[in-house]
This record gives C-alpha cells, sequence and structure tokens, in this order.
C-alpha cells in the first residue's frame, strides 16, 4: 500500500479509537463495536485503494424475521428518502439491516475533518433511525417506528 494509503488507514484507526469502545484492524478494515442504547453493534471502515473510497457500515445484530421484511423494507424506503447521504438497506434473502455510507475521493486524499463527517454522520443517522427498526423487528406499525425517529435512548459502554 503507499505510504499516503498508510497514513489514511492511520488517521481512520485513530478516528475510530475515539468514537468507538473495541476497535481492531484487519488490513485495510477498521472493525469497530460500540453500544448504542441498549443495542451492542458492530461495524467497519474500510479503505479501498482501487476505488479510490472509505465505506462506513454498521450492522443490526439481529436480522428481520421474513414476516417482518415487507414492514421493515417499507420503514427504510421512508427514511432513506429524507436522509441528505448514506443510507439503510436490508438483504431480503436473510433478513440482516445495515447503514451503509462512503466517501469516493477520487485523485487527492480527503483531509481528517472530511473523514470526521463520514464518521460522525454515520454514527448519528444510525442511531437516529436503529429504533424504529428494532421496533418493526419486534411488534408495531411502520407509524410506530417513524415516532421512535431520534428518540434518545441513551449511550451505553462496552468497556
Amino acid at each position: 500500500m503507499p505510504e499516503d494509503f498508510g497514513a489514511l488507514l492511520q488517521g481512520l484507526l485513530v478516528l475510530a479509537r475515539d468514537r468507538f469502545d473495541i476497535v481492531k484492524q484487519e488490513g485495510n478494515v477498521v472493525h469497530f463495536e460500540y453500544v448504542a442504547g441498549p443495542i451492542h453493534v458492530a461495524g467497519y471502515l474500510q479503505l479501498n485503494p482501487d476505488a479510490r473510497a472509505i465505506l462506513v457500515r454498521i450492522v443490526v445484530p439481529v436480522n428481520v424475521t421474513p414476516e417482518r421484511r415487507a414492514l421493515v423494507a417499507e420503514y427504510i424506503a421512508r427514511v432513506n428518502y429524507a436522509i441528505p447521504v448514506g443510507g439503510w438497506v436490508m438483504n431480503p434473502d436473510d433478513g440482516e439491516v445495515r447503514w451503509k455510507s462512503g466517501l469516493y475521493f477520487g485523485a487527492e486524499l480527503p483531509p481528517p475533518d472530511l473523514l470526521v463527517a463520514l464518521v460522525d454522520s454515520s454514527k448519528a443517522f444510525f442511531y437516529q433511525y436503529l429504533f424504529g427498526i428494532t421496533r418493526l423487528m419486534m411488534q408495531g406499525t411502520v407509524e410506530e417506528a417513524i415516532a421512535e425517529i431520534g428518540t434518545d435512548h441513551g449511550q451505553g459502554r462496552l468497556r
């Protein structure tokens, strides 16, 4: 990996350590875990030198059951419409739900403040909409899930 990508990866690692409870690096991927409200979640920051991109993924820890997937899909469609960057996706085969965001930086490496904005906005949007998804996974209507948007469930710690 060219030296400039090494510095970028190191910057992502430092940023993750400042924002998440458990952080480890494997190659070009910085894995992290933290607690969003009462929910233990995991995700990763991936530097893709070929695409000249940084990808952010945060995964809801429990998959949606087949009978609840249509409701969760409707909720995702409604909330994604209002989100300015990134978005929610659900795998229709197994019900995995995750937040996806990224930054394609082209020829110039992104400045540190842009990395901070990418990670912080992803974490904030994940938290803002997570509890609507978890509401629908267990019971309730799309309208009840939408009422959960922005609800503060606190921030736990793993360490």
